[in-house]
């Protein structure tokens, strides 16, 4: 059981460090308002997903693991967009990713 409570623990912090990684990141919107040539997005789309994919990957090297692709972050990424709750989301399924042991890359 405190395996689980470990986890868990663990899970909150990580969760609470992105959700913060991530509202310092958007905090710079403004400086970002431009397009994208090669992908058509909006600059401080490319540079929160960055800086989150960064985080991630950061995350997962304190836990020992491999880290994952943009693409991974990008899926995450897409699936709280639209959503009210946007921030929360995006920094849950960053958790998520951090936490699940089958992103691990040899």
């Amino acid at each position: 059981m405190s395996n689980s409570i470990e986890w868990q623990q663990r899970y909150r912090r990580d969760f609470e460090e992105l959700r913060s990684v991530f509202s310092a990141a958007a905090e710079h919107r403004s400086e970002r308002e431009h397009f994208d040539a090669a992908t058509g997005e909006l600059g401080w789309v490319l540079y929160e997903r960055d800086v989150m994919h960064d985080a991630v990957n950061r995350l997962r090297a304190r836990l020992g693991r491999g880290p994952v692709t943009e693409d991974d972050v990008l899926r995450v990424e897409r699936s709280a967009s639209g959503h009210i709750d946007y921030a929360q989301k995006f920094a849950l399924g960053c958790a998520d990713l951090v936490h699940e042991e089958s992103f691990a890359r040899a």
